[in-house]
């Protein structure tokens, strides 16, 4: 993509909540939900893998998040645990 992102299109006929669910379970970041509605609009709706649903919002304007996240070499952590080894200090994140 010329705006630096990598993409990638999900077009089974599959019903869009076992599309979200595969993304998920796949740790894609982010989805961009695309239907008529959001056609009409010229926007997409955004999901956070960590999140959840974010709400449409302009194209210019999701691809802009990303784009300072990346500039910001934000991390986001989603788990973290001691593994059963909290005496020993070891720390596991996921």
């Amino acid at each position: 993509m010329a705006e630096g992102l990598r993409v990638a299109g999900d077009y089974r006929s599959e019903k869009i909540g076992a599309k979200i669910r595969d993304a998920q379970l796949e740790r894609i970041p982010y989805m961009f939900v695309i239907g008529g509605s959001e056609v009409e609009n010229d926007q997409v709706s955004v999901r956070d893998r960590i999140d959840g649903d974010l709400g449409p919002m302009s194209v210019e304007e999701a691809i802009k998040k990303l784009q300072q996240e990346v500039a910001d070499r934000t991390v986001r952590q989603t788990y973290t645990t001691d593994a059963g080894l909290g005496d020993r200090g070891a720390k596991n994140e996921y």
